[in-house]
């Protein structure tokens, strides 16, 4: 989806979703889904608009979730990637800290699944 601005957001949506380290979950699968948009959006040359490096001023990766979603993926996960994201990064409570361990194996493990680059995790903060 296009925004007014030149950005770009990629939704997924759940009614609800569990942090899991099960890589059939739809949780998983959803990183996985992001992990592969970065990469197509990296190495993209911008021919179909969304396809060229993202912009954290313009573009977004969106989890839409349902109000059922349980609170470490609709509070603390975004709490902590909020963290993690900005300049210097941030300290993290333990729920967010939880929260982030479980994204970090699931984009970890999705980028060795997608490419054969080495994983760099600095990669991280620009996923959140």
């Amino acid at each position: 989806m296009a925004t007014a601005d030149g950005g770009f957001i990629a939704i997924q949506a759940k009614t609800t979703v569990s942090p899991s380290m099960n890589a059939e979950s739809p949780y998983r699968q959803t990183v996985s889904q992001f992990v592969r948009h970065w990469l197509a959006s990296r190495d993209g040359d911008g021919r179909l608009g969304w396809n060229r490096p993202m912009n954290p001023a313009h573009d977004r990766l969106v989890l839409a979730v349902g109000p059922h979603t349980p609170r470490s993926i609709r509070i603390d996960l975004p709490n902590a990637l909020r963290l993690v994201g900005q300049p210097g990064g941030g300290i993290l409570n333990q729920a967010q800290q939880r929260a982030f361990t479980y994204f970090e194996a699931a984009a970890t493990e999705a980028w060795h699944q997608t490419t054969l680059a080495p994983f760099d995790p600095s990669i991280v903060p620009d996923l959140a």
